[in-house]
Protein backbone atom coordinates (compact mmCIF):
# COMPACT_ATOMS: atom_id res chain seq x y z
CA UNK A 1 0.00 0.00 0.00
CA UNK A 2 2.80 2.75 0.99
CA UNK A 3 4.60 1.91 -2.48
CA UNK A 4 1.67 2.46 -4.34
CA UNK A 5 0.78 5.89 -2.59
CA UNK A 6 5.02 6.74 -3.20
CA UNK A 7 4.41 5.64 -6.86
CA UNK A 8 1.05 7.95 -6.75
CA UNK A 9 2.47 10.95 -5.89
CA UNK A 10 5.97 10.49 -7.81
CA UNK A 11 4.43 9.98 -10.46
CA UNK A 12 1.07 11.75 -10.46
CA UNK A 13 -1.08 9.06 -10.92
CA UNK A 14 -3.23 6.43 -9.42
CA UNK A 15 -4.39 2.91 -10.08
CA UNK A 16 -7.87 2.15 -8.24
CA UNK A 17 -10.88 -0.26 -8.71
CA UNK A 18 -13.98 1.28 -9.60
CA UNK A 19 -18.06 -0.39 -10.59
CA UNK A 20 -20.48 -2.34 -8.83
CA UNK A 21 -18.96 -5.79 -7.12
CA UNK A 22 -18.53 -8.18 -9.83
CA UNK A 23 -18.06 -5.64 -12.63
CA UNK A 24 -14.77 -3.76 -11.36
CA UNK A 25 -12.67 -2.44 -13.71
CA UNK A 26 -9.15 -0.91 -13.14
CA UNK A 27 -8.63 2.93 -13.60
CA UNK A 28 -5.97 5.09 -14.05
CA UNK A 29 -6.76 8.51 -12.23
CA UNK A 30 -4.32 11.43 -13.55
CA UNK A 31 -4.13 14.59 -11.02
CA UNK A 32 -3.99 16.67 -14.29
CA UNK A 33 -7.06 15.17 -15.49
CA UNK A 34 -9.08 15.12 -11.81
CA UNK A 35 -6.99 16.30 -9.09
CA UNK A 36 -10.22 16.29 -6.41
CA UNK A 37 -10.46 12.36 -7.09
CA UNK A 38 -6.43 12.11 -7.08
CA UNK A 39 -6.29 14.08 -3.99
CA UNK A 40 -9.21 12.26 -2.39
CA UNK A 41 -7.92 8.98 -3.57
CA UNK A 42 -4.41 9.49 -2.10
CA UNK A 43 -5.95 10.96 1.42
CA UNK A 44 -8.08 7.75 1.89
CA UNK A 45 -4.54 4.90 1.24
CA UNK A 46 -3.17 7.56 3.95
CA UNK A 47 -5.91 7.25 6.62
CA UNK A 48 -5.79 3.80 5.79
CA UNK A 49 -2.05 3.52 6.17
CA UNK A 50 -2.28 5.49 9.22
CA UNK A 51 -5.26 3.21 11.01
CA UNK A 52 -3.25 0.03 10.09
CA UNK A 53 -0.21 1.20 12.02
CA UNK A 54 -2.31 3.14 14.94
CA UNK A 55 -3.88 -0.64 15.10
CA UNK A 56 -0.65 -2.18 15.45
CA UNK A 57 0.54 -0.12 17.97
CA UNK A 58 -2.29 -0.47 20.26
CA UNK A 59 -2.21 -3.85 19.95
CA UNK A 60 1.90 -4.12 20.67
CA UNK A 61 1.20 -1.68 23.47
CA UNK A 62 -1.42 -4.42 24.59
CA UNK A 63 0.89 -7.20 24.49
CA UNK A 64 3.64 -5.61 26.55
CA UNK A 65 0.90 -4.83 29.52
CA UNK A 66 0.11 -8.25 29.86
CA UNK A 67 3.19 -9.58 29.76
CA UNK A 68 4.69 -7.17 31.93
Amino acid sequence: MSRGLYLALVSGQIEMFTGPKGHRIKEIVLYEIEPMRFGWNVAGAVFMILVLAGTAVAMLRWLARRDG
